[in-house]
Protein backbone atom coordinates (compact mmCIF):
# COMPACT_ATOMS: atom_id res chain seq x y z
CA UNK A 1 0.00 0.00 0.00
CA UNK A 2 1.18 3.16 -0.99
CA UNK A 3 2.17 5.94 1.67
CA UNK A 4 1.01 9.41 1.69
CA UNK A 5 3.97 11.95 2.36
CA UNK A 6 2.65 14.78 4.83
CA UNK A 7 3.72 17.35 2.58
CA UNK A 8 0.88 15.82 -0.07
CA UNK A 9 -1.57 15.56 2.89
CA UNK A 10 -0.77 19.23 3.92
CA UNK A 11 -1.40 20.62 -0.20
CA UNK A 12 -4.80 18.08 0.01
CA UNK A 13 -6.12 19.85 3.32
CA UNK A 14 -5.27 23.73 2.03
CA UNK A 15 -6.84 23.12 -0.98
CA UNK A 16 -10.16 21.12 0.57
CA UNK A 17 -10.20 24.58 2.71
CA UNK A 18 -9.69 27.05 0.26
CA UNK A 19 -12.84 25.52 -1.35
CA UNK A 20 -14.75 25.43 1.58
CA UNK A 21 -13.84 29.23 2.15
CA UNK A 22 -14.75 30.12 -0.95
CA UNK A 23 -18.11 28.10 -1.01
CA UNK A 24 -18.85 30.00 2.32
CA UNK A 25 -17.90 33.61 0.85
CA UNK A 26 -19.92 33.12 -2.13
CA UNK A 27 -23.39 32.16 -0.35
CA UNK A 28 -22.52 35.18 1.63
CA UNK A 29 -22.45 36.75 -1.80
CA UNK A 30 -25.77 35.54 -2.71
CA UNK A 31 -27.20 35.54 0.69
CA UNK A 32 -29.56 32.64 0.84
CA UNK A 33 -32.21 32.18 2.99
CA UNK A 34 -31.25 29.25 5.08
CA UNK A 35 -33.39 26.61 5.13
CA UNK A 36 -35.32 24.58 7.39
CA UNK A 37 -32.88 21.89 9.79
CA UNK A 38 -35.72 20.17 11.45
CA UNK A 39 -39.00 18.87 9.87
CA UNK A 40 -42.58 19.21 11.01
CA UNK A 41 -44.49 16.31 11.70
CA UNK A 42 -46.84 17.33 8.92
CA UNK A 43 -43.77 16.88 6.53
CA UNK A 44 -42.43 13.55 8.26
CA UNK A 45 -45.91 12.07 7.67
CA UNK A 46 -46.26 12.62 4.48
CA UNK A 47 -42.56 11.56 3.61
CA UNK A 48 -43.34 8.50 5.15
CA UNK A 49 -47.04 8.04 3.35
CA UNK A 50 -45.40 8.80 -0.08
CA UNK A 51 -41.89 6.12 0.81
CA UNK A 52 -44.80 3.51 1.90
CA UNK A 53 -47.13 3.60 -0.61
CA UNK A 54 -45.51 1.43 -2.94
CA UNK A 55 -44.24 -1.03 -0.59
CA UNK A 56 -47.60 -2.96 1.18
CA UNK A 57 -47.96 -6.38 0.90
CA UNK A 58 -51.34 -7.77 2.36
CA UNK A 59 -51.14 -10.65 4.16
CA UNK A 60 -54.44 -13.10 3.65
CA UNK A 61 -54.43 -15.61 7.05
CA UNK A 62 -56.52 -18.87 6.17
CA UNK A 63 -58.00 -19.03 9.71
CA UNK A 64 -61.63 -18.67 9.81
CA UNK A 65 -64.38 -18.87 12.20
CA UNK A 66 -65.26 -21.82 13.37
CA UNK A 67 -61.79 -23.65 12.47
CA UNK A 68 -60.27 -25.92 15.00
CA UNK A 69 -56.79 -24.90 15.39
CA UNK A 70 -53.76 -25.88 17.27
CA UNK A 71 -51.92 -22.79 19.64
CA UNK A 72 -47.73 -23.37 19.92
CA UNK A 73 -46.68 -23.95 23.59
CA UNK A 74 -44.39 -21.06 23.39
CA UNK A 75 -47.92 -18.54 23.07
CA UNK A 76 -50.39 -20.73 25.35
CA UNK A 77 -50.84 -19.06 29.25
CA UNK A 78 -50.09 -22.68 30.17
CA UNK A 79 -47.00 -23.26 28.70
CA UNK A 80 -48.28 -26.44 26.81
CA UNK A 81 -50.16 -27.10 23.68
CA UNK A 82 -53.92 -25.77 23.76
CA UNK A 83 -56.49 -26.97 20.54
CA UNK A 84 -59.70 -24.13 20.56
CA UNK A 85 -61.57 -23.16 17.68
CA UNK A 86 -61.45 -19.65 16.45
CA UNK A 87 -64.56 -17.64 17.19
CA UNK A 88 -63.87 -14.73 15.52
CA UNK A 89 -60.26 -13.25 13.74
CA UNK A 90 -59.22 -11.03 11.33
CA UNK A 91 -58.76 -11.88 7.33
CA UNK A 92 -56.09 -9.86 6.32
CA UNK A 93 -53.17 -7.19 7.15
CA UNK A 94 -52.16 -4.68 5.21
CA UNK A 95 -47.85 -4.67 6.13
CA UNK A 96 -45.96 -1.98 5.19
CA UNK A 97 -42.50 -1.77 3.90
CA UNK A 98 -42.22 -5.60 4.82
CA UNK A 99 -38.33 -5.00 2.98
CA UNK A 100 -37.40 -3.64 6.58
CA UNK A 101 -37.50 -7.03 7.72
CA UNK A 102 -37.39 -7.00 11.58
CA UNK A 103 -38.52 -3.67 12.18
CA UNK A 104 -42.13 -4.42 11.35
CA UNK A 105 -42.88 -7.80 11.93
CA UNK A 106 -46.39 -9.23 11.42
CA UNK A 107 -46.67 -9.75 15.13
CA UNK A 108 -46.90 -6.15 15.47
CA UNK A 109 -49.65 -5.61 13.37
CA UNK A 110 -53.64 -5.93 14.30
CA UNK A 111 -53.38 -9.91 13.94
CA UNK A 112 -55.14 -11.09 16.80
CA UNK A 113 -57.70 -13.82 16.72
CA UNK A 114 -60.23 -15.23 19.16
CA UNK A 115 -59.93 -18.44 20.16
CA UNK A 116 -62.03 -20.35 22.62
CA UNK A 117 -60.21 -23.22 24.65
CA UNK A 118 -60.15 -24.86 27.27
CA UNK A 119 -58.17 -21.80 28.93
CA UNK A 120 -60.94 -19.85 27.73
CA UNK A 121 -61.79 -16.66 25.29
CA UNK A 122 -57.86 -15.69 24.72
CA UNK A 123 -56.85 -13.27 21.73
CA UNK A 124 -53.59 -14.84 19.65
CA UNK A 125 -52.08 -13.88 17.09
CA UNK A 126 -51.97 -15.21 13.50
CA UNK A 127 -49.30 -16.46 13.38
CA UNK A 128 -49.31 -18.52 16.44
CA UNK A 129 -51.51 -21.17 15.53
CA UNK A 130 -51.74 -24.18 12.96
CA UNK A 131 -54.95 -25.24 11.68
CA UNK A 132 -55.57 -28.52 12.08
CA UNK A 133 -58.19 -29.92 8.89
Amino acid sequence: MAKIKRSLLKDIKKAAREIKNQEAQENKQKKQPKYQTQLSYGQKRQIREEAFNDHKVKVTWNIHPGDLVKIKSRYSPTGNTIYGLVTWGVKETIQRAPYLGHQKDLKYYDSQIRVMSSAGYRFFPANSMIVIS
